[in-house]
């Protein structure tokens, strides 16, 4: 089957945040690959202007998330932050 209508830019396989196009859709969309894996349609517009990060995981995983950086109690010190576990909390390394 063949496309009625390109890119004016393409964008497949360059990287924009998390997200990966690897499809165009006409209408100035893209198919996307997200770094966790999903794929996610995204307006042109919005991947270049980097208001569309990830296929919305990112988002889950850092809302209200405390900067714990270099926090130390006990002989403990936080070093990086190490994703989030099943229900979105936030896991730490130390």
């Amino acid at each position: 089957m063949e496309r009625k209508s390109k890119p004016r830019q393409d964008l497949t396989n360059q990287k924009f945040n998390y997200l990966t196009p690897i499809e165009y859709i006409k209408g100035g969309k893209w198919k996307c690959i997200c770094d966790c894996g999903k794929t996610t349609i995204v307006d042109t517009r919005n991947l270049k202007s980097n208001h569309t990060k990830s296929c919305g995981c990112k988002i889950k995983e850092t809302k209200n998330v405390i900067d714990m950086i270099d926090f130390e109690n006990d002989g403990i010190k936080v070093l990086r932050r190490n994703g989030s576990d099943n229900q979105q909390i936030a896991l730490w390394e130390c």
